[in-house]
């Protein structure tokens, strides 16, 4: 007698509702993740349109115009993009200020939807920096922070000369800090002392050395002073000096006058 076969059978698990419901959740957040990257990135309000410069008198607005817009223009998926959400203000700064020397401060603002403000602050010259080369004389334009920022060879204007008698090779070029900051305060210290007090005009600050300066007059004579002694002191020696000592109808034929030691020596010619 044949067993009868027990018919199996099998029950089919229904799909969990919330691992459905959890799918199209994370299909919907997708997507509207990327709807807002579109919004952000390609939407035509948030676009860059317009640029507005301040501060600006040697560098040309127009120039920096274009090489802003090329430089917050980007590429994304075969589509360009100049979003504001997508500029970085410290790398837009960042490339402008290398770029353009002439510019001391920069400050980038947005201004939504569709605005970008620079506000600069350009160099102001206080000497003309020179130094030896194989062709002749290489000199620019020096900031008092001792930074050289654009070329110079117009020596028919009154400005005082500042030289090294040691090369530097000024590696980085332009916008480069060439001259300590306390150098720059001490020489222009001293000019301005002399052209106040005495209407004497520096021709020419010339750094022998890192602890030697000497000061070179319109007239030809000049005087010495040290960076290692108080330059405050050392001016208030050679105030004493043209003023008690030594008549105004003198002062062209002197040689030299010496602050850089505790007793003052000077020369005539």
């Amino acid at each position: 007698m044949r067993k009868k076969r027990r018919k199996i059978y099998r029950v089919k698990r229904k799909k969990s509702i919330f691992k459905s419901w959890y799918s199209w959740s994370f299909v919907l957040f997708l997507i509207f993740v990327f709807a807002v990257l579109y919004f952000l990135v390609f939407f035509d309000k948030f676009q860059v349109k317009q640029l507005i410069i301040s501060g600006n008198v040697k560098v040309l607005g127009n120039e920096l115009e274009n090489a802003t817009f090329q430089k917050i223009n980007r590429s994304i998926l075969f589509f360009n993009s100049k979003s504001i959400f997508l500029i970085s203000k410290k790398e837009l700064k960042s490339k402008i200020l290398k770029n353009y020397p002439q510019i001391e401060q920069l400050n980038v603002k947005k201004n939504l939807p569709d605005k970008l403000i620079l506000e600069i602050k350009e160099r102001s010259a206080v000497a003309v920096f020179c130094l030896p080369a194989q062709t002749g004389e290489t000199c620019f334009l020096i900031d008092r922070n001792g930074v050289i920022f654009e070329p110079y060879n117009n020596f028919s204007e009154e400005k005082m000369i500042i030289r090294l008698t040691e090369s530097s090779p000024l590696k980085e070029g332009l916008g480069t800090e060439v001259i300590k900051v306390n150098f720059i305060d001490s020489a222009l210290k001293i000019q301005k002392n002399l052209k106040e007090n005495f209407q004497i005009n520096v021709k020419e600050s010339i750094f022998i050395s890192p602890v030697r300066l000497n000061v070179k007059t319109a007239d030809g004579w000049e005087i010495y002073f040290s960076l290692e002694s108080d330059i405050d002191l050392q001016i208030t020696k050679l105030n004493l000096l043209l003023k008690q000592e030594i008549p105004p109808e003198n002062w062209k034929d002197l040689e030299y006058i010496d602050l850089r030691f505790s007793k003052v020596f000077y020369k005539f010619r």
